[in-house]
């Protein structure tokens, strides 16, 4: 999704096209983000470090590939939930786009975004919508998505 349809909850309706050009964008600013971060920022004595006050220039590649993560996973959760006309209908085609996505990434092996849009489906607001998950196919079910 682009950011403006994340903020609406527009449904998307991407063609094939438009999905390519999502799934290389999730790909390219999560290999950017990787190829910044700092292994030592990524130890348990900075990061457990990063709330306290004054403390916002540590870890700033990890802070930037976590923000990454949780936008993702934002952007998934408000075009799901974020427009109250949609119908169960409406919300499952979005669900069998994120499906599509996260299929996508596994196949790009960009296993964090992959892992963020996977996270946003399963959370309560998402997992607990009945009428949607009835009209998504069982071939659509992330159970379905193969190990890595």
């Amino acid at each position: 999704m682009w950011p403006s349809q994340c903020d609406r909850g527009a449904p998307p309706h991407l063609g094939h096209r438009e999905l390519r050009k999502q799934e290389i964008l999730f790909a390219r600013i999560q290999l950017e983000l990787f190829k910044k971060l700092l292994p030592h920022q990524c130890l348990g004595s900075i990061w457990s470090k990063r709330n306290k006050p004054g403390s916002e220039h540590l870890a700033p590649t990890v802070r930037a590939t976590v923000a990454q993560f949780n936008g993702v996973a934002k952007c998934v959760i408000t075009t799901c939930l974020g427009n109250p006309s949609m119908t169960a209908r409406d919300r499952a085609m979005v669900v069998k786009h994120w499906i599509k996505v996260t299929k996508a990434c596994q196949i790009l092996q960009n296993y964090y975004s992959l892992n963020a849009i996977v996270s946003a489906l399963q959370t309560v607001s998402i997992y607990h919508l009945k009428k949607t998950w009835e009209k998504v196919s069982r071939s659509n079910h992330l159970i379905n998505l193969p190990p890595w």
